[in-house]
């Protein structure tokens, strides 16, 4: 293939509209492939947070930490994070709090007047560093196949 194509964030939103255009079974299939690269970065996410979150939280915090995936992106989620709900306490650990990003403030044992700050200790952010030259290269790939599968010509090159 040519290098007729640049692809970054904002090209690859045009370009799966084109592929789908185009071709409408590569674009189901450049759609399982982001949630099969998804579904191995997954695991890892949540093997990571049971060793950041706190014991009794993380049963219930764990599996609110799912994959959406489209076809033009796949991506780790936090459902049920609102105010006292379950995902709550795993979008707090790997963001931090609304007002203070980056940092935890918590009650000290429980006593509300006391407070402690600590810094986030996030899960998934390792997790996708940890496959991100894997996942560069697999998405590059998928996108290659679905555009020659769409007849569309031109290279990919994603940055960083």
């Amino acid at each position: 293939m040519s290098d007729g194509v640049t692809v970054d964030v904002p090209d690859l939103r045009r370009l799966a509209q084109d592929i789908r255009r185009a071709n409408v079974e590569a674009s189901k299939e450049l759609k399982a492939e982001f949630r099969r690269i998804g579904k191995v970065i997954l695991p890892e996410a949540r093997a990571n947070a049971r060793s950041v979150l706190p014991q009794r939280l993380a049963r219930r915090a764990i599996p609110k930490v799912q994959l959406r995936a489209d076809n033009d992106r796949a991506s780790i989620v936090f459902t049920k994070a609102g105010k006292g709900e379950p995902g709550q306490i795993a979008r707090v650990f790997e963001f931090g709090s609304t007002r203070n990003r980056g940092r935890i403030r918590h009650p000290l044992f429980g006593n509300r007047g006391r407070w402690y700050e600590m810094p986030a200790r996030p899960f998934v952010q390792p997790a996708i560093e940890a496959r991100q030259d894997w996942a560069r290269r697999e998405v590059q790939q998928a996108i290659e196949r679905a555009m020659k599968k769409a007849n569309i010509w031109g290279g990919v090159k994603l940055r960083a």
